[in-house]
Parts: structure tokens; sequence; C-alpha cells
């Protein structure tokens, strides 16, 4: 009984540690995202700037 007990709170352990793992690929997704944002933004007004010179 006890080792069925051992082996439901590993497995809880685990999902909880993949779950957080989740919501940080999650945030540094985002992170990457709005870097590349930032990157395409500057990219378009040094365009915008090149033109107008």
């Amino acid at each position: 009984m006890s080792k069925m007990s051992e082996k439901i709170q590993e497995a809880k352990k685990r999902q909880e540690e993949l779950r957080k793992q989740k919501e940080l690929d999650k945030e540094i997704a985002k992170q990457k995202e709005i870097k590349e944002n930032i990157k395409k933004s500057n990219g378009i007004k040094q365009g915008e700037a090149e033109m107008t010179t």
C-alpha cells in the first residue's frame, strides 16, 4: 500500500514539475515574441527613415 502511495506522490511531483516547465516555456516564448516584434518595429522605423532621407 505504501509503495503505491509513494508512486502516486512521485507521479504528482513529476506532473507538477512538467507543468512548471510548460509555464516557463510559455514565458520564454512570450519574451522571444516580444523581442521579435521590437526588432520588426525597429526595422520598419529604420526603413521609413531611409525612405525619407
